[in-house]
């Protein structure tokens, strides 16, 4: 009896002490749904992860995130407003400007990012 006790704890003992692995397998690439990305280090330069880097592609809202960043960046440092005229009113604007309306900088570049399209 004392054998079996002391071969049972024996396996137990081995068994917590190995170390357990994982059966899920560890990936240095991201698992990204978009069809191009580049992850870009500013610090050094180099580029840490990328699917289809030099493929040619649209901007979609890009241009409106650096535009609305840079007009943010802006607004902090001004109270400006702006009145609007009739050259200034796009149509299918979400923001629903009308002429003479007055706005800050600030709330144009939170209508910037309104959805569109």
């Amino acid at each position: 009896m004392k054998k079996l006790l002391s071969l049972i704890l024996g396996v137990i003992i081995f068994v917590t002490a190995v170390p357990v692995v994982s059966s899920a397998e560890i990936s240095d690439v991201p698992n990204v749904s978009a069809e191009s990305y580049v992850l870009y280090c500013v610090d050094n330069g180099e580029i840490i992860s990328s699917k289809n880097e030099h493929n040619k592609m649209k901007p979609a809202s890009t241009t409106k995130l650096m535009t609305t960043l840079i007009a943010l960046e802006e607004a902090a440092a001004s109270d400006k407003q702006v009145k609007f005229t009739k050259e200034m009113i796009a149509e299918g604007s979400s923001m629903y400007l009308e002429v003479g309306n007055i706005v800050t900088l600030r709330d144009l570049a939170a209508g910037m990012m309104m959805a569109s399209g």
